[in-house]
């Protein structure tokens, strides 16, 4: 058995950035985002798959007139440049032809970049006309360059001490890049080649055609999202997420409550700060001045915004939004676990990004194979979802900021219960576990006995045994009793989601029946959902 002890999420957060940025937008163009607004990015080429939020370090394209391979800028050698022959990747008709042409040469469009730092990332978007092949090269170094099947998107040969990377961003369109720890500043070369295993800088008297577009080169180990440049090298400055909660869905539930107006019987308002984001009802005429705050017997809590429910006490109330919800969390606290509870989705993408990057990207399906075991069931039963779902493998960084996309493709997606935290096992669950249901709802007889049924929500329970080591019980034992009256997150056996629970231990007791080995049998009751 395992528990996931939470850390706070309550506060809603904050979100920087001094400079414009790039993104994948839902229709799967690269768009721009304005000065402080987050970037929800999508996968261009599978727009089914849950998009993430971006966090990127500052960065700076050294390459000028990135999209004008026209330009005197831009030196060629054995080409010829159409410009604005195509749609690009933002949907503009920008990207430009680049032909073949004349004598046997190295056939190439070039500029100088001054980047000399060890390490650099260098890049294109390419798409195949008549001719396939595309190689990146840097001037100075034999073992800096990169060959490209833009067709096919494959990567072909390449330096001994490069990398390479080629990602379809759809309509025919791969991002290429270049990586190599070559600390020269020395000439960004975009050859027309004859195959994936072309020589560096093939000399070649091929006439055929390849689109480019977006030409970056950059220090770092990483590439970054594309920065448009015109004359002058340009930087995009970093993200910065403050600690607490941003998210795609609306906090608009109600009016804010408004100090110079009355409110009548039953009239609705909703108050709103960094810590608090709460429904309030008038249960009577209520004058202007009388906040929730001042005048708490003239008003009744309703719930938590839309917003914010998925991060209260409850399990029961819902964040909804239509298509997806999606997320940031950003803690002071190590964070290494999450648990997503009374959950209805398709996919649940999580993405962890720290100092060192992304450093965690997983997409969970939460449709149920539980009682597909034939090919009838598979073909005619009703697809079902998993309702709790937890994630248990997180790097255990601290102050990392956790991105977190629920996803259910033509349905609105909703989820109860978000519960971020650290992971703690306590031992190993043994195979008598007994694990069933309390039911909430209200049932009355009369005396003709016909039933009155109230339907109310239910609440998981469990009896589990588990088996301890007997150094470990002191400190279990301390750690158990500290959540008597405080829910969190237990995974009994982490394949069979009845076991998991969102909730409190109603009795625990330990047998120490060897001197090694003990066993806790744990009655738990979770949270009505």
């Amino acid at each position: 058995m395992k528990i996931i002890r939470p850390v706070p999420t309550t506060d809603a957060g904050t979100f920087t950035r001094a400079s414009i940025a790039t993104y994948y937008n839902n229709n799967g163009l690269l768009a721009v985002a304005a000065a402080n607004e987050p970037r929800l990015c999508y996968i261009p080429a599978d727009l089914t798959a849950p998009p993430a939020y971006m966090l990127e370090k500052a960065s700076t394209n050294s390459l000028v007139y990135s999209e004008q391979f026209d330009n005197a800028s831009w030196v060629k050698t054995g080409l010829v440049v159409t410009a604005n022959a195509l749609a690009a990747p933002d949907g503009n008709v920008t990207a430009d032809q680049i032909s073949g042409s004349g004598a046997a040469a190295v056939r190439s469009i070039s500029q100088a970049c001054p980047v000399s730092v060890t390490g650099k990332q260098v890049s294109a978007y390419a798409k195949a006309g008549t001719n396939n092949y595309m190689q990146i090269a840097l001037n100075g170094d034999a073992e800096a360059y990169a060959n490209f099947d833009i067709k096919n998107g494959v990567i072909g040969t390449k330096g001994t001490l490069s990398t390479a990377s080629i990602v379809s961003v759809g309509n025919g369109w791969y991002r290429c890049t270049l990586g190599t720890t070559s600390a020269l500043a020395s000439d960004v070369n975009f050859c027309l080649v004859s195959s994936s295993s072309a020589l560096r800088m093939e000399v070649n008297a091929l006439t055929g055609t390849c689109f480019l577009w977006g030409a970056q080169c950059e220090a770092g180990k990483c590439l970054t999202s594309y920065i448009p440049t015109v004359a002058a090298a340009i930087t995009r400055a970093a993200d910065v997420y403050g600690v607490g909660i941003i998210s795609n869905v609306p906090e608009n539930d109600y009016l804010p409550y408004y100090p110079l107006s009355a409110y009548t019987f039953k009239e609705r308002c909703i108050v709103v700060s960094t810590s608090v984001h709460e429904i309030y009802e008038a249960s009577t005429a209520v004058a202007a001045g009388e906040s929730p705050t001042l005048a708490p017997t003239k008003w009744v809590r309703v719930d938590a915004t839309n917003r914010f429910r998925m991060f209260d006490a409850a399990v029961s109330s819902k964040t909804t939004n239509p298509s997806l919800i999606a997320f940031t969390f950003t803690s002071n606290s190590r964070v290494d676990s999450l648990g997503l509870m009374n959950i209805l989705a398709g996919k649940v993408r999580v993405v962890q990004n720290t100092d060192d990057g992304v450093t965690y990207d997983k997409t969970v399906s939460l449709i149920s194979t539980s009682g597909i075991n034939n090919w009838y069931s598979w073909t005619f039963d009703p697809i079902e979802y998993i309702s709790d779902c937890v994630v248990l493998d997180l790097p255990r960084y601290v102050n990392s900021t956790i991105s977190v996309t629920i996803m259910h493709a033509g349905a609105t997606p909703s989820c109860g219960a978000f519960v971020p935290g650290q992971l703690k096992e306590i031992g190993r669950t043994k195979y008598t576990m007994r694990i069933g249901e309390m039911d909430n709802s209200i049932k009355e007889k009369d005396g003709y006995g016909n039933w009155t049924i109230k339907e109310r929500d239910v609440s998981k329970t469990g009896d589990f045994s588990v088996e301890l080591r007997n150094q470990d019980i002191d400190q279990i034992k301390k750690m158990l009793s500290g959540y008597r009256a405080k829910p969190i997150v237990y995974v009994a056996v982490e394949k069979y989601t009845s076991t998991i629970m969102l909730g409190h231990y109603k009795d625990f007791t330990i047998d120490i029946p060897y001197l090694n080995v003990s066993a806790c049998s744990i009655h738990i009751e979770g949270l009505p959902q």
